[in-house]
């Protein structure tokens, strides 16, 4: 438990302290080999901040803070000064670490005479008084020695500065005193961490091996204190002792370059570690060193020659390793003789590799037990794993633009630090905080699990290297949500158990009121998925759905049914999958259009129309002909869905036949309005816009038509196999690579695109569109803008709406052959 409470152990000390005294250093009785030191300058300024930033207010509220405050009580009883206060920390036993104050002794070393749970005993050590004080349980150690006063936690650790300053053994320690130094005494305080010793302090901290490392960094840390309201960030310096034997003395004389990991971490990832360097062949030198190989060592690193930065991806306990390059095209052809295809994944080859040890060969220890066993390249990254699935995963973000480089949590995070640094760690807080949970007591299970990260999501430090010593940084900083505003996540990745036959779409759940997913496969599985990616049921049918899936509610009673046509069958389908009596309607004709779904006054008195070639048949909710419906048969196929419009109170049923002739019905199938003109239809439905009945011909001209049958035409320039959709005021086209919304032309890459579509949401025009090809989904405003962080990786028409009723928009589209994308538009 002391393990876990040593990290703040030291500021909830300081907001316990009442009186002011005159400074004094104490350097020379602090115990050998600790860990870390504060050195508190202001004391009342420290409280001040602590109590006004915004993290520790969250941790406030937990019964781990209380509990902190418990164990931390007798601190109230010590007259102890404000200023030049030093709290130092040892680890005594595996990973329990004790805590000692040093300061100016004073007269009256307890306040305690208004408490009545405390017990004071006097025992000697060496003719030496100790006072053992217990306060509420709580035992500390205070011993006097030349008018220190020393106070601890462990009655060893007195002990052994009592021999100490017998022995006369008590001078400071010239590397920590290097150290102790550099700090700035204009700070609110200071921290000087001995790195060798702190491995324990930080392994629950860091991802992988990360903290291992931060051990092996270098000897010592000296760190200034900086607390605002909604941030704690420390600088300082890094020293080494021995300039052979720690990771910063890698870097030595090595110009740092940006760090660009962050561009390919995963925002849902544990976090990453970055490493960068100028002149690799530096770098390579002094690994050899560090490893005590032999500069002749036979290995092969010309792959690594325009390389100037290496790093780790962590995820649990999956790993990528990756390398940015300034010339992406020389790593490639030393590439071309030690790999083999192995896969592909969304257009971007994945290659076997032949010398899967030479990461660690070649960069221990900055890489440790890192296997290369597959590799891509995206752009000018180079990027190992051990597993294909660990690349899928970084290639979708990446393609997706779901990493941390375009996070605003993290460029809000990192905005106060170098850009470029020779060694940049950044932690997820949330799996911070998931681990810390995981190890804790039970009873403080639940306070850690509740506290809101979110808002903290990042931990970030550096190291940048400058001759003789590195600069140190680290940052903790509140990010509101709202400053993710404009970016696109990837919330679900769902695999299907054969490849998808056509677009999955957002259905309502009726019992929630969120939306859930419909998709049909190619071996004709019908498919509800929750929009949390769970796979509700799968369902049989006969034959693939044409059209989409419409839904009704077929009994008034607020419960939503799928109904839609396949080849033969016309289906309703209730929540849990089961067909609703008298459905399926079974045919021996082919049902050649998409099932047409009318309810002419909104009362739910639904009329369903199906076509049979040139055979029309309507039927009602239940299953029954409708023998009021007159219009039977036409002499040509019909080529579009049948579609219904009410405007001013009269019924128009559209329906287009082959030869280019429009029928204009009413709702009993009997002629409206008669349309003198044949149309050249270009296969596109029939839209009401601009008040008129509009298409378009093979010509590329708007076609409308009045409600006295008159027709106009329009040339908007459009190609063959252009595709349009339409609102009252809103006519959107594809032709080529024009994507064309209101008049305003946007100028697209080549490709195959699907038709546009346009979506009507919280008074918004959304208009989108995929080009197949090259696998971009396009999302624009109404006036053809761009929404930000569009295209994202998709191979299908989406559907856009807002699934879980939180504000925000999610779209759904075909992934790879099986697979299904959920994306959120923050």
């Amino acid at each position: 438990m002391k393990k876990i409470f040593v990290a703040v152990i030291v500021l909830i000390f300081l907001s316990c302290q009442k009186n002011e005294r005159k400074p004094i250093s104490a350097l020379n009785y602090i115990p050998k080999d600790a860990s870390l030191v504060f050195k508190i300058n202001n004391l009342q300024e420290l409280k001040s901040g602590i109590k006004n930033n915004t993290f520790f207010k969250e941790i406030a509220n937990t019964t781990f803070y209380t509990d902190l405050e418990k164990y931390l009580e007798q601190f109230n009883y010590l007259n102890i000064p404000d200023n030049n206060l030093l709290i130092s920390f040892n680890e005594v036993g595996n990973g329990t670490f004790e805590y000692t104050i040093l300061t100016e002794s004073t007269p009256n070393l307890f306040l305690l005479d208004a408490l009545a749970d405390k017990k004071i005993e006097t025992f000697q050590y060496e003719n030496i008084d100790i006072h053992k004080t217990t306060i509420k349980n709580t035992v500390s150690f205070t011993v006097i020695l030349d008018d220190i006063l020393v106070n601890s936690s462990s009655q060893l650790l007195i002990e052994n500065n009592i021999r100490q300053f017998k022995a006369g053994n008590n001078e400071v320690n010239a590397s920590f005193l290097k150290a102790y130094e550099t700090i700035n005494d204009n700070s609110v305080g200071a921290l000087i961490v001995n790195c060798t010793n702190t491995y324990s302090f930080f392994k629950d901290l860091f991802p992988g091996n990360t903290s291992k490392n931060i051990s092996k960094i270098s000897d010592w840390l000296a760190l200034d204190l900086t607390l605002e309201q909604n941030q704690i960030v420390t600088n300082g310096i890094a020293l080494t002792n021995d300039a052979n034997n720690k990771i910063s003395s890698l870097f030595y004389k090595n110009k740092p370059e940006v760090n660009s990991l962050a561009s390919l971490t995963p925002v849902n990832s544990d976090g990453f570690i970055s490493y960068t360097y100028s002149d690799w062949e530096l770098l390579h030198q002094n690994l050899l060193q560090f490893n005590q190989k032999p500069e002749t060592t036979k290995l092969n690193t010309t792959l690594f020659d325009t390389s100037n930065e290496v790093g780790i991806i962590y995820n649990g306990t999956e790993k990528c390793t990756a390398l940015h390059y300034t010339n992406i095209e020389a790593a490639k052809i030393e590439l071309e003789s030690i790999q083999t295809l192995a896969d592909e994944y969304r257009g971007v080859s994945i290659y076997k590799f032949n010398d899967f040890k030479i990461l660690v060969d070649t960069f221990s220890p900055l890489i440790p037990n890192s296997a290369a066993n597959f590799h891509i390249i995206l752009d000018d990254f180079l990027i190992f794993s051990d597993k294909v699935e660990n690349l899928h995963a970084i290639i979708s973000n990446y393609q997706n633009k779901s990493t941390l480089a375009n996070a605003n949590s993290y460029k809000n995070a990192i905005s106060n630090l170098n850009d470029e640094a020779s060694i940049l760690i950044v932690s997820n807080n949330l799996s911070f905080k998931n681990a810390i949970a995981n190890q804790i007591k039970n009873n403080y299970k639940k306070d850690i699990q509740k506290l809101a990260v979110k808002e903290y999501p990042h931990f970030i430090i550096q190291f940048v290297s400058d001759r003789e010593f590195s600069h140190f940084n680290a940052t903790i900083k509140e990010t509101k949500k709202e400053s993710e505003s404009g970016s696109v996540s990837q919330l679900l990745n769902i695999t299907l158990d054969a490849d998808i036959a056509n677009k999955p779409q957002f259905v309502i759940n009726h019992r929630s009121k969120q939306k859930e997913i419909v998709v049909q496969d190619v071996e004709n599985n019908l498919y509800l998925i929750s929009n949390k990616g769970k796979v509700l049921w799968k369902k049989k049918l006969d034959s693939p759905i044409n059209g989409t899936v419409q839904q009704i509610d077929l009994y008034k009673n607020g419960r939503l049914q799928l109904t839609f046509a396949t080849s033969n069958q016309f289906h309703v389908i209730d929540r849990n999958g089961n067909e609703v009596n008298p459905f399926p309607l079974k045919f021996s004709q082919r049902i050649t259009q998409p099932l047409a779904v009318f309810d002419y006054d909104k009362n739910k008195d639904y009329r369903f129309l199906l076509s049979f070639g040139k055979d029309l048949k309507m039927y009602d909710r239940s299953g029954k002909i409708v023998s009021g419906f007159t219009f039977k048969e036409v002499p040509n196929q019909i080529v579009t869905t049948p579609k219904h419009f009410r405007v001013n109170g009269k019924d128009y049923l559209v329906i287009a036949e082959e030869n280019g002739k429009l029928y204009i019905l009413d709702r009993r199938g009997k002629n409206r309005t008669r349309v003198k003109e044949n149309i050249d239809f270009s296969g596109n439905e029939i839209f009401m816009y601009q008040n008129t009945f509009s298409t378009t011909d093979n010509k590329g001209n708007l076609i409308q038509i009045d409600f006295r049958g008159k027709a106009s035409n329009q040339n908007l320039d459009l190609k063959d196999n252009h595709k349009i959709d339409a609102t009252a005021k809103t006519l959107v086209s594809i032709s080529d690579n024009i994507l064309s919304i209101k008049k305003k032309k946007v100028e697209l890459d080549f490709g195959f695109y699907t038709e546009p579509k346009i979506f009507y949401i919280n008074d918004k025009i959304y208009v989108s569109i995929t080009d197949t090809q090259n696998n971009k989904v396009y999302l624009f405003d109404s006036n053809a803008i761009p929404i930000p962080n569009f295209p994202i990786y998709g191979i299908s028409a989406i559907d856009l709406a807002d699934i879980d009723n939180n504000n925000k928009l999610e779209l759904v589209v075909q992934g790879e052959k099986r697979s299904i994308l959920v994306y959120r538009l923050n």
